[in-house]
């Protein structure tokens, strides 16, 4: 069984929550996190499409989103896309 942090995530899951946050995109964030390593494109891109919706993630997610400062994020632009 996973390890679960405060949060209810996973390392890993808010890992990749956190990139997806700063403007990673979905199929590299999926990566970048430990997850799916020998994945193709696709199959981390819909992995991670699957992941993003997990309720525990988009909590994790919103919350981020409204701490963070715009030297948080990849670029100005994605605070407000």
């Amino acid at each position: 069984m996973d390890k679960r942090l405060p949060g209810g995530l996973t390392a890993r899951e808010q890992r990749f929550a956190t990139m997806l946050c700063q403007g990673v995109r979905t199929g590299p964030a999926y990566r970048q996190a430990g997850l799916g390593k020998r994945m193709n494109d696709d199959s981390a891109y819909r992995a991670g499409l699957d992941m993003s919706k997990r309720p525990r993630v988009v909590a994790y997610m919103a919350n981020w989103l409204a701490r963070a400062r715009i030297s948080d994020l990849d670029s100005a632009g994605a605070a407000v896309s």
